[in-house]
């Protein structure tokens, strides 16, 4: 439930509690729609419409839907929980912690401040601060902020053509197995959404050329990575150990070693996108390109008629005189 309010200074019409209404940058859920600029936002807990079986998540961040040319961005706090090695989770976060040439990532940083809030709460947000602050490795977080990935900082956009989510730029990875990490790889986040049951794939790649990659589909987890140390932590566990017990009528999980060829594929997909919406941002480019010099043209047409036509009222004068005096001369 909320308020409707209309801010008339910004033009724009804003759905929220009261108290978020006067303390904008505090937790809490809001829509605006700004008239002029075709815009909805919102921020708060965002439900992506993503059904993943097992695996849950529960994001909180902002959106951007503009309306002209119907383009959904979204950047968010995006905590991940799924049946996993931990050994092969420890040994993630023990290859990321040593690289000191990944961009690091703060969790002080007003955005994660607010949305990691908004899904843990005041108290706990600044417990699970304090305690990566002052015991990093030892820290003990809270419960509402143990997670298998907690990533700090993703931004996502939606493609109707794929039916899904893509993210765009670098992806923040706050912990690892409640591990502080706090570094930004670059990398793929894909959440796809099919009537068969949704997808997800995370891939990325440290400065080491070491890759990590995780697939989810109907029930099945497939990871693949070229660290050695990961991967013997998730063989030296037996097939049915890497089943998740669940209830009778849930979603079933297990967790298996993906094929090089599954990984190359999804790589192979995403190389052709790519491809694909560099060729439509280039072709426009030179449509746009193509407008502004049509309407450069058209505006220099514009401001040379009212000229034309007054060297054609000039000239038709001259020769309207020239035709009396013709006249009169003939008379004489």
């Amino acid at each position: 439930h909320g308020y409707l309010h209309y801010n008339k200074t910004a033009n724009k019409y804003i759905i929220t509690d009261k108290t978020k209404f006067q303390k904008p940058d505090t937790s809490g859920s809001l829509i605006d729609f700004q008239k002029g600029f075709c815009l909805y936002h919102g921020e708060g807990l965002i439900n992506l419409g993503i059904e993943l079986g097992q695996i849950k998540f529960n994001p909180a961040g902002s959106f951007n839907h503009t309306l002209d040319n119907n383009e959904i961005k979204l950047e968010m706090v995006f905590p991940i929980d799924f049946f996993f090695s931990e050994g092969a989770l420890d040994s993630l976060a023990k290859e990321m912690k040593a690289l000191n040439n990944l961009d690091p990532m703060s969790i002080t940083s007003p955005f994660f401040k607010k949305y990691l809030t908004e899904i843990i709460g005041p108290a706990d947000y600044n417990e699970f601060n304090n305690q990566l602050m002052l015991y990093a490795d030892e820290a003990k977080i809270p419960e509402s902020a143990k997670h298998t990935i907690l990533i700090g900082n993703l931004k996502l956009k939606w493609y109707t053509e794929l039916g899904s989510y893509l993210n765009y730029g670098k992806i923040g990875i706050a912990t690892i197995n409640n591990q502080p990490v706090n570094k930004y790889v670059d990398g793929y986040f894909q959440l796809i959404k099919r009537r068969s049951g949704d997808l997800m794939k995370f891939y990325f790649k440290l400065p080491n050329d070491n890759y990590y990659y995780f697939s989810y589909s109907r029930g099945v987890m497939q990871t693949l990575s070229n660290n050695d140390e990961f991967m013997d932590a998730i063989k030296a566990i037996k097939k049915r150990k890497r089943k998740l017990r669940t209830k009778r009528g849930e979603t079933p999980y297990r967790y298996i070693i993906a094929t090089n060829q599954n990984l190359s594929q999804f790589l192979r997909n995403i190389q052709i996108f790519e491809e694909n919406q560099a060729a439509e941002e280039e072709r426009r480019k030179q449509e746009q390109q193509e407008k502004e010099l049509q309407d450069t043209i058209k505006k220099q047409q514009q401001k040379e008629e009212p000229e034309k036509q007054e060297e054609e009222k000039k000239e038709s004068g001259e020769n309207e005189q020239k035709g009396k005096e013709n006249g009169s001369s003939k008379n004489i």
